[in-house]
């Protein structure tokens, strides 16, 4: 296993990524065939193997992760494994919420907007669009989100920087005007690119906004709904990554949290129409949050 340890990235402080031959031993359960990916949770640990056991991972207390590589997976591999199901680990374990959808923040520079979406809403080209106008991004694909270091005091929340690059189809690429044939591939088994967002973001940021990108049948505009309360909750749970991790290491700890987020921050829903694109959508966006008080 040819793998510097120092050019994988958990934007995370202090966390200890640790190869560990032990974890080939782990064997997968009779139960689980062919390529499926599974996972074990004994204690709080978080036990992962993906798909033919090409890679296994070990997440314990929120501060460390074991893996074991097939000899075949490369340094972009792991990292592309890395940003998944082990990050959204680390995340519970560490008592935290974390949200899949982007984080930015517009140049009203009023706090984090979160987008989410189900899978080909369009988050990752929406946010992208957003980027390309001057927003700043904080976190691809996973919003990591925890109690401010005052929260006896205030109850407040922050959304914390993440993956500040934005994974993208060729399709997508081609909408939003970029060049995939210049761009870095995600991984060998990943159809997707790396994206670079012009403007970062700082650390960390309170949440002002969620939108939850929505695409039914028989929407003819643009229209905005928004959400509140109890229906605000269930709107945002599917969107908690990997809930069956943090349902079972702390799912007390994630309804806190999100009950919380929905206190501070509004819930919107953006209703868009087939055929409308990323840049209509951000620009939808940008004229809504210009005008939202």
């Amino acid at each position: 296993m040819n793998i510097c340890i120092s050019n994988l990235h958990v934007p995370i402080d202090d966390i200890a990524l640790v190869p560990s031959a032990r974890l080939a031993m782990c064997q997968t359960p009779e139960s689980v065939t062919g390529d499926v990916h599974w996972m074990a949770i004994e204690n709080g640990n978080v036990y992962l193997n993906h798909a033919g056991g090409i890679a296994k991972f070990l997440v314990s207390g929120g501060r460390q992760i074991d893996f074991e590589i097939a000899p075949d997976i490369s340094e972009q591999d792991l990292q592309c494994m890395l940003m998944s199901a082990p990050m959204g680990a680390l995340i519970h374990q560490r008592g935290e919420l974390p949200i899949h959808g982007a984080g930015l923040v517009s140049p009203k520079n009023d706090g984090v907007t979160v987008i989410v979406g189900n899978c080909g809403a369009g988050k990752s080209t929406t946010s992208a669009a957003l980027a390309n106008q001057g927003w700043h991004l904080i976190a691809d694909d996973i919003c990591r989100i925890s109690p401010s270091p005052q929260q006896d005091e205030t109850g407040e929340l922050v959304v914390h920087r993440g993956y500040t690059r934005i994974k993208l189809t060729d399709d997508a690429c081609g909408r939003l005007g970029f060049d995939s044939s210049i761009l870095p591939r995600v991984s060998s088994f990943v159809d997707k690119y790396f994206w670079e967002a012009p403007h970062i973001g700082g650390p960390e940021y309170a949440p002002k906004r969620l939108i939850l990108l929505h695409r039914p049948s028989g929407t003819a505009a643009l229209e905005w709904g928004r959400c509140v309360g109890e229906v605000a909750i269930r709107a945002l749970m599917p969107h908690i990554y990997a809930p069956n991790i943090g349902s079972t290491i702390n799912a007390q700890n994630s309804m806190f949290l999100l009950s919380r987020l929905v206190q501070i921050a509004s819930v919107y829903v953006l209703f868009i129409p087939a055929g409308v694109g990323p840049k209509e959508v951000a620009d939808e966006i940008t004229r809504f949050i210009h005008e939202d008080e």
